[in-house]
């Protein structure tokens, strides 16, 4: 086994004895967090592992075959919250959309809003005011800034 595949290994492993290591204190936190706040680390967790995730792909899809060895302790660590957390609720029998009052059309609707103010910005923006918002975007408009900046370059 070369030293980079000895490294891809121990990354891996390091990832997985911390969450190990960490597995017992994070189930009592959570067992000790209000209902509402549980959620909401099932949710923060998800969106982790969710960008872990797309990273992973994007490594993968570029043929980065000894990065993507390294990540994916980064990976399955993330993944590790996510059950965490998942078991946490599971345990206290709550329901993650009745405890924070989610709703699903409300969601929707909130999301056709946000897409709509962020293409009436954007028809009126310049390559410059692309550029700079892309440094500080919210996630869900970061493929569309980076798509119409390439547009705009072309």
């Amino acid at each position: 086994m070369s030293d980079a595949d000895n490294h891809s290994h121990d990354a891996q492993d390091a990832a997985i004895d911390l969450a190990d290591a960490v597995g017992s204190f994070d189930s009592a936190l959570l067992a000790r967090t209000s209902a509402a706040q549980r959620v909401q680390q099932l949710y923060a967790r998800q969106v982790l592992y969710d960008f872990a995730d797309a990273m992973w792909d994007d490594i993968k899809a570029r043929g980065l075959d000894k990065i993507q060895e390294q990540y994916a302790g980064i990976r399955g660590l993330a993944a590790e919250l996510v059950t965490a957390a998942e078991v946490a609720i599971h345990k206290a029998r709550e329901d993650p959309d009745a405890v924070l009052n989610y709703n699903p059309d409300q969601a929707r609707h909130a999301e056709k809003e946000r897409k709509a103010a962020f293409q009436k910005w954007l028809g009126g923006a310049t390559r410059e005011q692309i550029r700079q918002a892309l440094e500080t975007a919210n996630p869900n408009d970061i493929l569309d800034l980076a798509e119409a900046k390439a547009l705009r370059t072309r």
